[in-house]
């Protein structure tokens, strides 16, 4: 039976406290090393000016250049400035566990209020890793947690003493299988995955996918808390072992090469003060489906506050 919106699941065995105590150890160690670098590296980059230089007798055009002009050469005129558009901005995830519902709200909210994020790419790690994925295939984020919930009532999650521990991987699988489209070839170079290669615990960026199921193993990999997820220490991911990709993560492991010139907006549930406010052992607790609801509610609610703070300005609509 389900739980009703206010009950909680009681207080695990300690085997299971353990447990999830070494998996938010995880993620916090990823968090705080994520925020340790979370600077001037996220600044919205200026818009660039192209300065276009034509040949004086013949009109041609002969360099285009961010550069200054040299004034003083008289052999390159007219000098003409124009204001070029300012690209797509990439959108990154940080991890979040099961918080990752509350950026789906958040991508919810620009996708309700017509902001265009056809062009944009994204980068995420761990939980947010599901988020860039769904995001850049455009799965509608309230059917996918009607299929998280509908999976995890026919897994009796709410009946289970240790809760997700254990099955949440396999899920995790299942349910990409099921929302992904049939084809991947539009996100190939528009979403970067971060994945923890063990033993050197470095970072490696994955933008490009052999194929559906390299994509949804790429995922499993970046989400893999070790014990809690299958019951296994690490995630087979290209024949290499991995753990959680925001393990250890720093800021400029979201940017590939193809991103570093956008402009950047972070969708981190840490941002909100009624998220941060609650973080902790929630991070990988089976909530109620009220309670899921509720985070993408909020993440709605967060996307409004920083729409009014101009956060989306650098976002086209459609």
């Amino acid at each position: 039976m389900k739980p009703s919106s206010t009950t909680r699941l009681a207080v695990p065995p300690a085997r299971r406290t353990t447990i999830r105590l070494a998996s938010f150890l995880l993620l916090f160690i990823a968090e705080l090393s994520f925020h340790m670098t979370y600077v001037d590296s996220l600044i919205y980059p200026l818009r660039t000016i192209t300065r276009t230089r034509y040949d004086d007798q013949h009109s041609k055009l002969l360099v285009q250049s961010t550069a200054p002009v040299d004034t003083s050469t008289k052999d390159l005129i007219p000098t003409i400035v124009e204001e070029t558009e300012t690209p797509s901005p990439h959108i990154i995830f940080p991890g979040g566990g099961i918080f990752f519902y509350y950026q789906a709200g958040l991508v919810h909210f620009l996708r309700e209020n017509k902001y265009d994020l056809s062009n944009c790419t994204f980068a995420g790690a761990s939980a947010g890793a599901l988020t860039a994925s769904l995001t850049a295939t455009d799965v509608d984020f309230y059917e996918a947690t009607d299929l998280a919930l509908s999976m995890a009532a026919k897994a009796g999650v709410w009946d289970r003493s240790s809760g997700l521990q254990g099955i949440w991987g396999p899920m995790i699988e299942d349910w990409l299988d099921t929302l992904l489209p049939p084809s991947i070839e539009s996100i190939q170079g528009k979403v970067t995955l971060l994945v923890t290669p063990v033993p050197s615990f470095g970072k490696t960026k994955i933008s490009h996918f052999v194929d559906r199921t390299d994509l949804i193993q790429c995922n499993i990999a970046s989400v893999h808390l070790p014990w809690f997820l299958n019951g296994k220490w690490t995630s087979n991911f290209r024949n290499q072992p991995h753990i959680d990709g925001s393990f250890l993560s720093k800021t400029q492991d979201y940017f590939p090469p193809a991103s570093q010139s956008r402009p950047t907006i972070v969708l981190d549930w840490k941002e909100d003060p009624k998220m941060r406010a609650r973080g902790g052992l929630d991070i990988v607790e089976a909530l109620t489906p009220d309670g899921i609801y509720g985070l993408l509610d909020q993440g709605r609610v967060y996307g409004k506050i920083m729409e009014e703070r101009g956060i989306f300005e650098t976002l086209k609509k459609t």
